[in-house]
């Protein structure tokens, strides 16, 4: 991506291709959290997201940290993965 993201409502579309691209096909991809801030080990500011979402087994939560400047993915972190059912 080379666009500027400058607001919460321009990354449901990068959120949704990074979920796409790091796990395929997911449900129920929705954003629980949103902060503006410096990135992690990173001289820019940017977007760190927190995302929930499933596939036929397993509930995923993970960060993702999003660069304002182009809308590139600097860091994800996968926080939590639970079997569907528990």
């Amino acid at each position: 991506m080379s666009k500027p993201i400058d607001s919460e409502a321009q990354l449901g579309p990068v959120v949704a291709r990074a979920v796409k691209a790091f796990y395929g096909d997911m449900q129920d991809v929705h954003i629980v959290k949103v902060d503006r801030l410096p990135l992690f080990h990173q001289p820019k500011e940017g977007w760190m997201v927190h995302v929930k979402f499933h596939d036929n087994t397993h509930s995923y939560s993970v960060q993702i940290d999003v660069r304002m400047a182009d809308g590139s993915i600097t860091r994800s972190v996968e926080l939590g993965r639970r079997p569907l059912g528990a």
